[in-house]
């Protein structure tokens, strides 16, 4: 029986890196899901399998934001005899092996874990590539505070994961506070501006309505009536993200043993190559 984490990304080639090399600190096993990444995601993630890292990797291209229901067939295939652990790719576990074991090995069904968001500030090292060494502050309360599910061995099978991995339907979780989990959602200009405008549009694709996501969307009409953010907006998009409203900052950084990356590079063309990579599969592949 595995601590196994599992995640499904997409675009995300500043941060995966870090994320892959601090999560097996306390995980046994990563299974990553790209969703069709213009970028170079799976190239970083095949570096690092050739590294002999415990990640396995594969792609899933489909169009549409389809997240929740690769995670629902891992949790009931792959992995329905381990513990499981829900990661996007901007998440870090903070706590130790030991404390990750025993909230398994003692929880009675599904437990969700608290988000920490960090937030970048102007004053960050810009020529830090390192997500977790550059971005140091987090908000020091979150309002409202949201929540990952993890899923022990012992939850009887199947289950169905909710959009955003923040619970399992039909299912109630007992909170634990812990292991607590880092959330970087906002990293750079482009960064952001990639991943709200990509991820709007691919849920619009399955759900007009845009119930879901609601902070990418109103993200992505931002950016597109105001173009790109300096540094002092990124702040206040990284304050307010996914939450009522900025709160002071806490200067905290995480503590890891992942200082050094080797395959993380400066963006380059990256935002214009994945936007217009989106848009040319949604011309040319859609039926």
């Amino acid at each position: 029986m595995q601590i196994v984490g599992v995640s499904v990304v997409k675009n995300e080639d500043d941060v995966i890196e870090a994320m892959v090399r601090h999560n097996l600190q306390v995980l046994d096993h990563l299974h990553v899901v790209d969703n069709g990444s213009t970028d170079r995601t799976q190239a970083i993630l095949s570096a690092l399998a050739d590294e002999g890292l415990a990640v396995t990797h594969e792609v899933n291209d489909a169009l549409q934001h389809i997240q929740a229901g690769i995670l629902t067939d891992l949790v009931n295939g792959a992995y329905v005899g381990d513990h499981v652990v829900l990661l996007d790719s901007d998440e870090f576990l903070i706590c130790t092996a030991d404390a990750l074991r025993d909230l398994f090995a003692t929880a009675k069904g599904p437990v969700t874990i608290p988000w920490v968001t960090y937030v970048p500030r102007p004053t960050d090292r810009q020529d830090d590539l390192n997500p977790l060494t550059r971005i140091t502050h987090h908000r020091r309360r979150e309002k409202p505070q949201y929540f990952k599910v993890l899923i022990p061995a012992s939850v009887p099978r199947p289950v169905e994961v909710m959009a955003g991995s923040h619970g399992l339907k039909k299912m109630k979780a007992e909170p634990h506070e812990a292991v607590k989990l880092a959330h970087f959602p906002v990293r750079s200009p482009m960064q952001i501006a990639g991943k709200v405008l990509i991820g709007s549009w691919n849920m619009s694709l399955r759900d007009k309505s845009r119930k879901e996501g609601y902070q990418w969307h109103a993200l992505a009409e931002q950016i597109k009536a105001d173009g790109l953010p300096d540094l002092e907006m990124l702040e206040e998009i990284g304050n307010s993200y996914a939450a009522k409203g900025a709160v002071r900052l806490v200067d905290d950084p995480i503590q890891t043993q992942i200082t050094r990356l080797r395959y993380t590079k400066p963006a380059g063309d990256q935002f214009i190559m994945n936007v217009a990579g989106f848009v040319d599969r949604v011309i040319f592949e859609r039926d």
